[in-house]
């Protein structure tokens, strides 16, 4: 017999054991003589915690029956992938009216950097071309920045809904789903909502951010000619709502605003905007500063936890955490997902399901390398040309292929790790670790306690719900 790497139990506050099965995605609650069993599986007499264990697939007849498991399962979730919709995301400018301190683009060059009408058509041909090729079935065009609404962008951002609206209607006439989704800080936003409204049929949803209260906010969006972007973001969430368009709003946080979030939750109250089906808000992490500021994935869920139950359950009833990966991928399986949650690969970038049309002709998979053309994957001009190497390195990078995650039991709730920050470290097949125990002990705790977390994923993922 064998017994599989891929679980983890745990004995919780209320007395509740709990027992996970990562290769399956299964998560059970078990009495004590399956955990002695589990712990000394090779001397137990108790036959039928050792049923448990063969029925439930921890106990192997030997290791090549859970690898052929394995690869059966791979081999699904691989299948799986052609039916995901697909991202495009077109970068219409790296230039912004706001110079947010986190930004992953400060380090690039902003001026000048406006697609012309031309560079949009020749994106929009690459996006059908790259969409053909992956044999999409559903695709979203998403429209970013820098921010893309701004006056003096105008005439771009209206060729460039003339041009979607007009490649969303060819999509749909072969047989293929396809609308847009547009990124937006909000501060000039307002000036376009007639565009918006004209186009509206075709927009699945915007995306904004709000990083909490008025001066919580505007500490860390701070616009270029010094006024406020809260109220304008506020001002931005309320016309869209009332035009219902569905909106996404993004609070990223970091040590300096997670303490806030219960201010932000009785702001969002206060508006009833959390009671609206059109309106979800959600918690991301700050990942590109230096400073000592940023969090893991386990200090933000045991952060917003603890303050969670200190203030009633107000921040749950709010914010949801679809943007934390492990936490999703671990509330999926919470939420009896099962093998559907299970993470092979880590994000998007290496799975073929997002291409980024950057303002510089280059096709970029991950938003943090954008306008660096040595992280880009190809071009676009009169047609598209892929670096099949580099692409090809990137999708296969999967816990599997990665050597020391085929060791870890927690492979398959990680996925792996960053591939651009293992690169630029320097080992694409090195993993990128997180406090993925801390996300599993922090997920079983919430079930244990009742507590609601909400994890939705996002466009291209279909699988996780509500805990």
């Amino acid at each position: 017999m064998y017994l599989t790497n891929y679980y983890y139990e745990t004995k919780l506050p209320s007395g509740e054991i709990m027992l996970v099965n990562f290769l399956t995605g299964k998560v059970f609650h078990i009495q004590e003589r399956i955990r002695k069993a589990i712990r000394n599986w090779k001397t137990t007499g108790d036959l039928s915690a050792l049923d448990f264990l063969i029925h439930h697939q921890f106990l192997f007849t030997d290791r090549e029956e859970e690898q052929k498991l394995i690869g059966e399962k791979a081999e699904r979730y691989q299948a799986g992938l052609k039916e995901k919709t697909k991202l495009y995301g077109l970068c219409l400018t790296y230039d912004c009216n706001l110079r947010c301190p986190y930004c992953y683009e400060n380090g690039i060059g902003r001026q000048g950097t406006l697609m012309s009408a031309e560079m949009i058509d020749r994106a929009i041909r690459g996006i059908g071309e790259l969409n053909e090729k992956l044999e999409s079935k559903s695709s979203l065009l998403v429209l970013f920045g820098g921010e893309p609404f701004m006056e003096c962008n105008r005439k771009a951002v209206e060729y460039f809904f003339d041009a979607a609206e007009k490649f969303c209607i060819r999509e749909r006439e072969n047989g293929r789903k396809c609308r847009m989704v547009l990124f937006s800080n909000g501060y000039e936003l307002a000036g376009f909502l007639p565009l918006l409204e004209r186009y509206r049929k075709d927009i699945d949803s915007i995306m904004l951010t709000l990083n909490g209260t008025k001066e919580v906010h505007d500490k860390l969006k701070r616009p270029v000619d010094a006024g406020s972007s809260f109220d304008r973001t506020v001002n931005a969430i309320e016309r869209l709502l009332e035009m219902e368009i569905p909106v996404n709003v993004r609070c990223d946080v970091d040590k300096t605003n997670i303490r806030f979030l219960s201010h932000t939750a009785d702001f969002v109250m206060e508006r009833g905007w959390q009671e609206n089906p059109l309106f979800r808000y959600y918690i991301s992490p700050i990942k590109w500063k230096d400073d000592g500021t940023c969090l893991s994935e386990g200090e933000i869920l045991k952060s917003f936890l603890k303050l969670d139950g200190i203030h009633g359950g107000k921040l749950s009833a709010v914010f949801e955490l679809g943007a934390l990966r492990l936490v999703h991928n671990m509330v999926g399986m919470l939420d009896g997902s099962g093998e559907g949650s299970m993470a092979y690969f880590y994000c998007e970038a290496v799975k073929q399901q997002q291409y980024v049309f950057g303002t510089d002709g280059y096709i970029y998979k991950c938003l943090s390398s954008i306008g660096k053309p040595e992280l880009a994957f190809g071009e676009y001009g009169d047609g598209v040309i892929m670096y099949g190497g580099r692409e090809e390195r990137w999708s296969v990078r999967n816990v599997l292929s990665i050597p020391k995650c085929r060791e870890c039991r927690f492979a398959f709730v990680c996925g792996g790790g960053c591939a651009l920050a293992a690169e630029q470290g320097g080992d694409l097949y090195e993993p990128k670790c997180e406090d993925v125990r801390t996300v599993v002990d922090g997920c079983l705790y919430a079930a244990d306690k009742g507590k609601n977390i909400i994890s939705y994923g996002f466009y291209y993922d279909e699988n996780a719900g509500e805990h």
